[in-house]
């Protein structure tokens, strides 16, 4: 890679109010991202996060707010710490779309979108050898394939917080598990026995129409690697001819979901991966072929790219961003935006402190180019910065700062329909924590490139 500037803010060309609308604190930290969509049926979105104590005794709850005053429409209490974010569809008989969120230890819950009432909670035994399920991270809806008439749900369930670094861990798997009743349809051990944190997305393979899953083994402190697989295996509840596509290169594996978009024009969605030590790898989601590799030195990140128009070329581009050291030892950040045709980096800055969030992409100057809206967040204690990028132009724009943490990428939407752009993100200190709703004061003239975490559509996917 090459050299890396250190940061220098100066006036972005797109101009950006983020006056606050409304802000909810709660006395619990939030580790979720939020969704939206509208709950009670007044037009304007509402906002749907998870939250969670990360101490003993365990506990977490998930709230639906209410796009226009922030005010709780409903909140489900929950076991432990919801650190997953919300898959949205129809699962019940209203025409609400109701919500399914992962969290630890086993936490899995299906609700009701109206009214806040607990459709069901996984409840299934422990695959046989394990004591108890792990964590259940950020599900994707797949089609019907159980036959009931609902939407079934792709979820990863892995990771042990409860044990030291390095120390061995019980190997990750995929679940299909029932929209309907919650049921575990499949279940499916990693391949390499390892741990996962990844949440697992799926796409179709444009050639035959297959559709196949790319997923994630390993962790921060355990080797893994990026695998993809074709659907009907993992319904089979069989990893075992997996592709893998990305190796460990020392006791580091995947911790990041990947991001999905076609970098070659072939109707066939690529896979991007920023790995967590420090490689940024682009794959043909067809041939699962590099199409091209970059890294930076001394590098982790939990970032997964953003996707948007970062140059003048038909093909779209990248935005990563890693923190430089080894956890929990970190002394900056690198970000940087790459040409998603031939991987050459485009910008690259250094900020003094590290990031945890995934950068959002969407178009606030209207010029057909996107910005990028980021948050930098101390592991522990110092401030929180918000800034905006212009990676076309080389300018960055501070537009908050605060003493506090955020572990949940924000979104950026137009909630009330009025044409211009909302932004929702969250922070926690030791009071407690904020969801709050800001206005970025600039036109919403097309959905953003890639406006939260897993993307616009929530799906890991880039649409054009």
């Amino acid at each position: 890679m090459a050299a890396v500037a250190a940061v220098g803010f100066s006036s972005c060309a797109a101009s950006v109010d983020f006056d606050r609308v409304w802000a909810a604190s709660d006395d619990l930290r939030i580790f979720s991202s939020p969704r939206i969509v509208d709950l009670n049926g007044d037009s304007v979105d509402d906002v749907v996060i998870g939250h969670g104590k990360e101490a003993l005794p365990r506990a977490g709850f998930v709230t639906a707010h209410d796009g226009t005053s922030g005010e709780v429409l409903w909140r489900v209490e929950t076991d432990d710490d919801m650190v997953g974010s919300a898959a949205l569809a129809l699962l019940s008989e209203d025409d609400v779309p109701d919500v399914v969120i992962g969290g630890r230890n086993g936490q899995l819950h299906a609700i009701d979108g109206r009214v806040g009432t607990v459709l069901w909670s996984f409840a299934e035994k422990p695959i046989e050898g394990q004591e108890r399920w792990l964590n259940f991270y950020t599900p994707q809806f797949l089609a019907d394939v159980d036959g009931d008439g609902v939407p079934d749900l792709l979820v990863a369930n892995g990771g042990d917080s409860g044990l030291p670094a390095f120390y061995p861990r019980p190997p990750g798997h995929l679940l299909v598990v029932s929209g309907l009743t919650g049921s575990l349809i499949a279940a499916a051990p990693m391949p390499d026995s390892a741990e996962t944190y990844v949440s697992a997305l799926s796409y179709r393979r444009a050639s035959d129409g297959v559709d196949m899953v790319v997923f994630g083994s390993g962790g921060e402190t355990q080797s893994g690697s990026l695998w993809v697989i074709e659907l009907a295996s993992v319904l089979a509840g069989d990893l075992s001819q997996a592709s893998q596509v990305v190796s460990p290169l020392a006791d580091r594996g995947m911790v990041a979901p990947p991001s999905l978009a076609d970098l070659t024009n072939d109707g066939t969605d690529d896979i991007v991966v920023a790995t967590f030590d420090g490689r940024l790898i682009a794959l043909d989601g067809e041939s699962l072929a590099i199409l091209w590799s970059t890294s930076v030195s001394d590098a982790e990140t939990w970032a997964s790219p953003a996707i948007g128009w970062f140059d003048d070329d038909p093909v779209p581009d990248v935005f990563a961003a890693y923190s430089i050291g080894r956890l929990p030892e970190y002394r900056e950040s690198v970000l940087m935006a790459v040409s998603g045709a031939t991987g050459e980096q485009l910008w690259a800055q250094s900020y003094d402190q590290p990031i945890v969030n995934s950068p959002l992409a969407v178009d606030l100057s209207g010029d057909g180019l996107d910005e990028v809206i980021i948050t930098l967040s101390p592991l522990f204690e110092g401030d929180q910065v918000v800034f905006v990028v212009e990676p076309g132009a080389g300018r960055t724009q501070e537009i908050l700062r605060r003493e506090a943490r955020s572990f949940g990428t924000g979104l950026v939407g137009d909630l009330d329909r009025d044409g211009i752009l909302d932004y929702i993100g969250s922070s926690f200190d030791g009071n407690g924590s904020i969801l709050e709703r800001r206005n970025l004061g600039v036109a919403a003239a097309d959905p953003p490139s890639w406006g939260a975490y897993l993307g616009t559509g929530y799906g890991g996917r880039f649409n054009s």
